[in-house]
């Protein structure tokens, strides 16, 4: 997999080093002009027209940084660029009112990607006793026209910093996709103003994760379970991923906070098993970790394997 994160200016984070493991660390968290800046996200996009062989106008065009003249990549004619400025300037009020402070964001492939991160005022929520995780906000989207704009809430869990998936359908906890038309800063604006009073929502995807720690399961089930996360249907599938299903059955037992009272032999640490092998693990590299799971196969993955926690422990609660 190519090097996505093209220099280390091309990423910030705050604190401690994160998941990632990419970026300029800072102390404290940015104003949104700075994040703007230590993201290296302060350019601008436009479009031009495209013209076949015959010299006849298409009806897409190439969306390129003004900044560098680069291509990123080619738009259909419904297509609206959402700028850097723009993207940014969505959480500042939530900045300035101190509902959020900025935690990490950054470009990859030139610029093609771009993501902010920010993290919700307030104490963690504990799933169990000394296993919390925090609520961040994330907007992601693509330059290049591959992508819809996401955005919603994303729990991080504390002890290891795996990226979860909340998977509440409501506008509050769910990564929302919104297309890149026109109309899309009015859309984006109405669901600022519903995240705002959305945290009662949040708190009940802790509730599910809560419910994960009261079912046990057995070595048997979580193969079954990895098997069906990570779509592992035949003999022949398990055996060309025999490495990664043994090694999340080992972070079952040995993965960061398994041994925390009350996680151990559950379907939460199963559960929290397979976002660790996609958040540390799976793939080449840091870029290509973070690129798949915010942008690629990882994301739906995630989103996969809670559900399917969730259904496993119904049938077994039943």
């Amino acid at each position: 997999m190519s090097h996505e994160l093209q220099n280390e200016n091309d990423m910030f984070y705050v604190g401690e080093t994160p998941w990632h493991r990419l970026g300029t660390r800072l102390i404290e968290p940015p104003t949104t002009e700075e994040a703007l800046k230590l993201a290296n996200m302060d350019w601008t996009v436009d479009m031009r027209p495209l013209f076949n062989e015959h010299g006849d106008q298409s009806t897409h065009r190439e969306i390129f940084r003004m900044d560098t003249n680069t291509t990123l990549g080619v738009v259909g004619p419904a297509y609206h660029p959402l700028q850097n400025t723009k993207a940014f300037g969505w959480f500042d009020p939530l900045i300035q009112d101190g509902t959020l402070k900025y935690e990490t964001a950054g470009v990859l492939s030139g610029g093609k990607k771009v993501w902010i991160l920010a993290k919700v005022a307030g104490d963690p929520i504990e799933i169990v006793k000394n296993d919390a995780i925090e609520r961040y906000v994330l907007l992601a989207h693509a330059h290049d026209g591959t992508l819809a704009i996401r955005i919603g809430f994303t729990p991080i869990r504390v002890v290891c910093q795996n990226t979860l998936q909340a998977s509440m359908e409501s506008t509050g906890s769910k990564l929302i996709r919104v297309r890149h038309t026109a109309n899309a800063d009015t859309v984006l604006d109405k669901i600022r103003d519903t995240m705002v009073m959305a945290d009662g929502i949040f708190r009940t995807t802790a509730e599910q994760y809560q419910f994960l720690t009261k079912i046990q399961v057995t070595e048997k089930d979580v193969r079954k379970y990895v098997e069906t996360v990570f779509d592992l249907k035949n003999e022949e599938d398990r055996k060309r991923d025999s490495k990664l299903l043994e090694n999340v059955v080992t972070l079952f037992t040995d993965g960061k906070g398994q041994d925390i009272p009350g996680v151990r032999g559950t379907l939460w640490a199963a559960y929290n098993a397979v976002t660790e092998q996609i958040t540390h693990h799976s793939g080449r590299s840091d870029e290509g970790r973070l690129n798949s799971q915010w942008f690629g196969p990882n994301a739906a993955r995630n989103k996969m394997a809670l559900d399917y926690a969730i259904e496993i422990a119904n049938k077994k609660a039943a």
